[in-house]
């Protein structure tokens, strides 16, 4: 009796959601490359969730995979509709999406400011320095001397896009 009911709060707590195409969810940011990652910030600080991001499509599991009966007719996986300058895979595994609901910011009145668009020259990635706010100079292993600078990018306030 006892079991029963740990394993039913257990499977209440565990179930696996499923996502229509057309719903939006977020995607953890901890499973995301440095492409997709604020770098302005450090890890600790920067986003937990991206997105909302729309469902595009979703993909079944095979009937040769270990699953429950009932778990095989779910789907498993979920492709997304990215932004063009996130350059990474876009299909997700279902454990690493959260459900969005429309209101759910705690901050939703803070002003957030934007992103800049990517700008691509001739094939490559470019941004624009607006401020050279500092340099450093060091010296690595005894030998080679590195400068590093400090810059303000055009389009990036200091706290961040």
């Amino acid at each position: 009796m006892a079991q029963q009911r740990q394993q039913q709060r257990f499977d209440e707590r565990h179930a696996q959601r499923q996502y229509a195409v057309g719903d939006m969810v977020w995607v953890e940011a901890k499973h995301l490359t440095e492409k997709v990652m604020d770098r302005s910030l450090c890890r600790k600080l920067s986003k937990k969730l991206h997105g909302p991001l729309p469902v595009v499509e979703r993909f079944f599991s095979d009937a040769q995979m270990e699953l429950a009966e009932a778990d095989r007719r779910a789907p498993v996986a979920y492709r997304l509709k990215l932004p063009p300058h996130w350059r990474i895979h876009d299909v997700f595994a279902q454990h690493r999406l959260k459900p969005y609901a429309s209101g759910q910011g705690t901050f939703a009145a803070r002003d957030s400011p934007a992103i800049p668009e990517e700008m691509v020259v001739d094939g490559q990635r470019e941004a624009h320095v607006d401020r050279i706010l500092a340099r450093r100079v060091r010296v690595v292993r005894g030998k080679e001397v590195e400068v590093e600078w400090k810059v303000r990018w055009t389009g990036y306030t200091n706290q961040g896009p």
